[in-house]
């Protein structure tokens, strides 16, 4: 979780480690509207990245399909897109796959 002046700004959802035997999972990177384009994201996005590179190389997370503001926060992050899941989660909208190496 990401906190300014005592109020919640954002969270980070994520595994460390167990996406296809090789990485960490970033399940859910929310930024509450206030608080969006002040840094939080990069800093929850760093956390899970520091603690996904104590226990393995790799980061993996999923992106629907028509969110093109996340897929260019990512990438300007250094995440490639290696992948589409097609209506993994929502009938009609696919999913991106993104990753990228820690180590």
């Amino acid at each position: 979780m990401a906190e300014e002046e005592g109020a919640l700004a954002g969270l980070a959802w994520f595994l460390t480690s167990g996406t296809l035997a090789l990485g960490g999972y970033l399940r859910l990177l929310a930024v509450l509207g206030p608080f969006q384009r002040r840094g939080v994201g990069a800093d929850l996005l760093a956390a899970y990245e520091a603690e996904t590179a104590r226990a393995s190389a790799h980061a993996f997370l999923l992106v629907s399909a028509g969110n093109l503001a996340a897929q260019r926060f990512y990438r300007r992050h250094g995440y490639r897109r290696v992948g589409r899941l097609p209506e993994l989660v929502v009938p009609g909208e696919d999913e991106v796959v993104y990753w990228k190496r820690l180590r």
